[in-house]
């Protein structure tokens, strides 16, 4: 096996682009499907870096279907960091690992509802935000006479108040 397309360096969450191409080979390092069998699965993962890999990791390579060659489409890596290598390994050839490549964390955003103005003395009301992330979304008053509890604001006197939404990640590992 042979990377014929190397995956590049990416961003958490989004695919890798370009996706890794894998073809087979003889001993000589000529391209080859001599002796490969109708079906043979490639598998590829994550063996330098951390992880998870996302995707479908596995595809056949085999004449019936690859005929030598397997394209992925889908695979992202859920993790940010530098030195990320993936190996493809397949029953009875070669195993291929790629080259070295980065993961960088992605930009972050939250998107606020719409909300009408409102004035003291209305009644309290709730705010929502969407983090692109997907992650929950937490909100607290930045400035002004208000108060929040979870996304219910209290307007308790005259002036102007700005919410703030915060998105916040627990790492686990």
């Amino acid at each position: 096996l042979v990377f014929i397309t190397q995956p590049a360096n990416g961003t958490v969450s989004a695919l890798l682009a370009p996706q890794p191409v894998l073809r087979t080979r003889d001993q000589f390092g000529n391209d080859s499907v001599a002796g490969l069998s109708g079906s043979k699965i490639v598998t590829v993962t994550l063996s330098s870096g951390t992880g998870p890999l996302l995707g479908t990791t596995t595809l056949d390579i085999g004449t019936n279907a690859g005929n030598g060659v397997v394209s992925f489409t889908d695979l992202q890596i859920d993790s940010a960091g530098t030195n990320k290598q993936l190996t493809a390994s397949a029953a009875s050839l070669t195993s291929a690992v790629s080259t070295n490549f980065t993961v960088a964390k992605a930009d972050q955003t939250i998107s606020f509802g719409s909300l009408a103005n409102k004035t003291y003395g209305d009644a309290a009301f709730t705010v929502s935000a969407t983090a692109l992330s997907g992650l929950a979304v937490t909100f607290s008053i930045a400035s002004g006479p208000a108060t929040v509890s979870n996304s219910t604001v209290t307007i308790t006197g005259v002036g102007t108040v700005t919410v703030r939404a915060l998105r916040y990640h627990i790492s686990t590992g």
